[in-house]
């Protein structure tokens, strides 16, 4: 609750196009907002994964008869590779930027206050308009536009394909942890299950 009030408040303060008027928070506050992000679809993914009993009890509750075992094989199947999808999307996506961002802009801060990242050559530089790049995107003593690993000012909108492979790659993510944890979940209880057995079996011994 509080990580999804976090991500609301930060993403209104943070949006200088649909409510600039409710923009209250500098720049410096979107890598929390994209952190924010991150730990809700982790959160989510590990809530749905914990009440996937109660949600498969649901769901195969309405069916009538039973499921067929080449249906079960087939999704099976399915969700094997979706989880498989949502590894290479967590390697590919921006998601582990997302809990770094933070961290990095903060050391980068922190450089910058005690002075440790003065630019070689700054009087060269500043004769031929260059700069350089900062690692925030944006370049000192110049005006161009850099290419660093920080969060752009100036990003260009996405293509409707982009969105849907953005969706798709979020989508897998999530179901990547709800797996995991369900996956977690049902191995824990099998031994604790097991554990019990035997503590009173030999209860029942002496």
């Amino acid at each position: 609750m509080l990580d999804f009030i976090a991500l609301l408040v930060s993403g209104i303060g943070i949006n200088k196009t649909l409510s600039p008027t409710l923009a209250f928070l500098p720049f410096e506050a979107v890598p929390w907002h994209f952190l924010f992000g991150a730990v809700a679809l982790v959160l989510l993914g590990i809530h749905f994964g914990l009440h996937w009993n109660w949600i498969k009890g649901t769901v195969l509750g309405r069916a009538k008869g039973k499921v067929p075992s080449v249906l079960k094989i087939i999704l099976t199947v399915v969700l094997a590779g979706i989880m498989a999808f949502g590894v290479c999307s967590v390697t590919k996506s921006s998601l582990v930027k997302w809990f770094t961002t933070v961290s990095v802009m903060t050391q980068q801060k922190k450089m910058q206050e005690s002075g440790e990242n003065v630019l070689e050559e700054e009087h060269s530089d500043e004769e031929e308009g260059t700069g350089r790049q900062d690692g925030s995107g944006r370049f000192k003593n110049g005006g161009g536009k850099g290419k660093g690993k920080g969060l752009n000012r100036n990003m260009k909108p996405l293509a409707a394909k982009d969105i849907f492979n953005y969706t798709v790659s979020m989508l897998s993510i999530f179901v990547l942890f709800a797996s995991l944890t369900a996956i977690i979940e049902k191995l824990v209880v099998k031994v604790c299950s097991r554990k019990r057995l035997v503590e009173e079996n030999t209860a029942e011994e002496n």
